[in-house]
């Protein structure tokens, strides 16, 4: 029997799975920061799996676990998570990507349509009694519009075929690592600067790394086509917030659909939470029952497969090599 450390709760199917692989399910207080959880781990030496969702896994955490075998991360994004230091102490690190792909695709769909339909702002005002709202600030069609996806993984490829076949928008992405049989009906573009210029909308579904950290800045965003919509449901510090709010303010793009911030949550004051033309939700765009049970499922298949001496299904890319 092996220890297995919940470092945030879980589906119940996922724990289920640990418990009648034989393993002994341990939860731990949420949420914890990594000083917590490096005093936590000490006094639990014992643990050898471990499930997290977006607590911060750094070098000190992991080292403070002598037996820990395989870390499985409750989501997709592998930032918060020291892979080298994983490497170095023979810890396998495992995600799941492939749980909440439609959840995250429909979101940013969902967020791209109350932004064409003008949807809270009609709402609003139908609840104040104006039902000529209709006629000052009317909507938009999907359908011919152009959709720009920066990221083709799994989130973006799907959301490039809901576009494609549900609602006949032109859609043109870019991806460091093409390819076109994975992308069918897309138009994949060398240079990500140049899909800004030409959609209607640019959703972005990339990884945050040290070269998208900050990628897009004013300079990025004032190529976008005035009126045209920026989705973010990846990673806040991909976008320069700052930057971001002032071209909001100056009108030089239509708007946004925000599920990801710079700070989470965002703090009283932002000015971003007094916008009119932004649409902001809770960092839940893989937040829906079903990708839920999905993580807890694959993260629990990933910790059960490592510690049963048999590869993971779902590890995560191998960090680069030291220089």
């Amino acid at each position: 029997m092996s220890k297995v450390a919940l470092v945030q709760p879980i589906g119940e199917p996922g724990v289920r799975m640990l418990r009648e692989a034989g393993h002994d399910v341990v939860a731990f207080d949420n949420p914890l920061s990594a000083s917590e959880l490096k005093d936590t781990l000490k006094s639990t030496p014992d643990v050898e799996g471990m499930i997290v969702k977006n607590a911060a896994i750094n070098r000190e955490v992991i080292e403070s676990a002598p037996r820990l075998k395989v870390i499985a991360r409750h989501g997709v994004g592998l930032d918060r998570i020291d892979l080298t230091a994983a490497a170095e102490n023979g810890v396998v690190v495992t995600h799941t990507p492939e749980a909440n792909c439609i959840s995250v695709a429909e979101h940013a769909l969902t967020l791209i349509l109350a932004l064409s339909r003008n949807l809270i702002t009609w709402d609003r005002a139908v609840r104040d009694s104006d039902f000529e709202v209709r006629k000052s600030q009317p909507g938009r069609e999907l359908s011919g519009k152009t959709l720009g996806i920066l990221g083709m993984g799994k989130s973006g490829r799907t959301l490039a075929q809901m576009a494609l076949h549900g609602l006949r928008m032109r859609v043109v992405a870019y991806t460091p690592h093409p390819d076109p049989a994975k992308c069918p009906g897309v138009k994949l573009i060398p240079d990500w600067r140049e899909v800004l210029g030409i959609a209607d909308y640019v959703s972005l579904h990339m990884p945050l790394t040290p070269e998208t950290e900050g990628l897009i800045g004013r300079t990025e965003l004032e190529l976008m086509q005035p009126g045209a919509f920026l989705i973010n449901c990846s990673r806040g510090q991909i976008v320069k917030e700052k930057e971001l709010i002032e071209v909001l303010m100056a009108g030089r793009i239509g708007g946004a659909g925000l599920d990801v911030f710079e700070e989470e949550p965002p703090q009283e004051g932002n000015p971003l939470l007094q916008m009119e033309n932004v649409i902001l939700t809770p960092h839940g765009a893989a937040h829906t029952h079903e990708a839920l049970e999905r993580m807890a499922e694959q993260a629990a298949r990933s910790v059960i497969d490592v510690l049963s001496g048999l590869p993971p299904t779902w590890p995560a890319p191998l960090p680069p090599p030291a220089p």
